[in-house]
């Protein structure tokens, strides 16, 4: 059975996103070091607004969240999702994101931002139909989608 935790510990977090971007499509080269001085510090992803699914005590799937204030709004902004190669197409991202979307309205976050990089078909899909594609932040080389649900 699957069940969901917010707050992982740093090296839960680590271990689960090393193995779901496992076969991801631009290698990450994850060591603990980079994880926490690129994923969390630089990209602002904070573990306390992050899920982690876990099957029994096995972790295996990360929705790395970050919260911000742009232009006056509460942010909350999905700066990973990984699941583990074993477990996909089981409805986990569905979850994980029912998780974090339930926890950001008890914060009262204005609205969920999402970036995915063009090609990425396998999670595209689960997040369309809830969200609007707004446009590319990278403008004209187009190689990422910037999704925004607004939730209050």
């Amino acid at each position: 059975m699957i069940h969901i935790k917010r707050a992982p510990d740093t090296e839960t977090a680590f271990l689960v996103m090393k193995e779901g971007f496992s076969d991801y499509m631009i290698p990450l080269g994850l060591s603990l070091e980079v994880f926490q001085e690129r994923i969390l510090k630089r990209d602002g992803n904070q573990l306390e607004h992050s899920f982690i699914a876990y099957h029994g005590e096995r972790p295996v799937a990360i929705w790395l969240n970050g919260l911000k204030t742009i232009k006056k709004k509460t942010v909350m902004r999905c700066g990973g999702l990984g699941v583990d190669p074993q477990y996909r197409r089981l409805g986990i991202a569905k979850a994980l994101y029912e998780a974090q979307l339930s926890y950001a309205k008890s914060l009262n976050v204005d609205c969920l931002m999402l970036e995915v990089i063009q090609g990425n078909e396998v999670f595209s899909p689960n997040f369309d139909k809830k969200a609007m594609m707004c446009g590319s932040p990278t403008g004209e080389r187009h190689t990422s989608r910037l999704f925004v649900r607004s939730i209050n």
